[in-house]
């Protein structure tokens, strides 16, 4: 059971690798567009004590772009921007309810106050479940956030293995990641310097928080329960133009 779970990890590792390195432009749009917002990379919700209105807009858009995210990673191949937008589109509102839960847990843990052990157990297992509640809902096509949920606990549950060795490889990149940026100088006199090295630990962070998880999740849940080419919802195409339409619907006529 254990070689089969180690196999699978291996497995979501390099095919996670390979689909964010085949879709450059999700994470070149993500970092411009949390840049002009001036949001974190991470989703928002363990971002409530920055304030009510940024960790609505953070929420808002985090559940617009998981959406397009998972779907590309999900199909493995290029949507172009119709495809991308219109997976954002369709999922939203799905993804708004789920993310209310997580808000839900943020704010008892504020009311509450629980033990630095303990809240950290919470947010841990939070942030587990979620992720693979958005692949399942976005992947599977589903409407219901609860069933979502209880389908992430599931996988979880039966790849707890697995699951728990992709998350100790996110926490070493982590730790790894801030130990970097706390290392690392800039001479004084140098602020083009420092603001370059800032954008740079930045994309890093959104790689490392957003992209490589979603990336070998939805590697992991596709090679257990699904395949590459599997989403429950059609692919998006986009319309022919009026005019067209209107041609192709039109009555046939008879020619003299």
């Amino acid at each position: 059971m254990t070689e089969r779970s180690n196999a699978g990890v291996a497995h979501a590792l390099r095919d996670g690798f390979a689909r964010i390195a085949a879709a450059p432009v999700v994470a070149v749009g993500l970092f411009v567009v949390l840049r002009l917002l001036e949001l974190s990379e991470d989703d928002g919700w363990t971002m409530i004590a920055a304030g009510k209105r940024r960790t609505i807009v953070a929420l808002l858009f985090w559940a617009f772009a998981y959406g397009g995210v998972i779907d590309r990673y999900a199909r493995n191949r290029p949507t172009r921007a119709h495809g991308f937008f219109a997976a954002c589109g369709g999922h939203f509102l799905p993804l708004v309810r789920l993310a209310i839960v997580p808000l839900l847990v943020a704010w008892s843990l504020i009311v509450l106050q629980p033990g630095v052990v303990a809240g950290s157990a919470v947010v841990l297992a939070v942030n587990i479940v979620m992720l693979f509640a958005r692949i399942r809902l976005v992947v599977e096509d589903r409407r219901s956030a609860i069933g979502a949920i209880l389908a992430g606990i599931r996988f979880v549950r039966r790849n707890v293995v697995s699951v728990a060795i992709l998350w100790v490889i996110y926490a070493v990149l982590h730790v790894a990641l801030g130990k970097a940026a706390n290392w690392l100088t800039v001479p004084a006199g140098h602020p083009w310097i420092a603001r370059v090295i800032d954008e740079a630990f930045f994309a890093l962070s959104l790689w490392q928080a957003t992209l490589f998880p979603y990336a070998t999740g939805v590697a992991l849940f596709q090679s257990r329960l699904a395949h590459a080419g599997y989403t429950a919802a059609p692919p998006a195409v986009w319309p022919e133009s009026a005019s067209a339409e209107a041609i192709a619907n039109a009555a046939p006529t008879i020619t003299p």
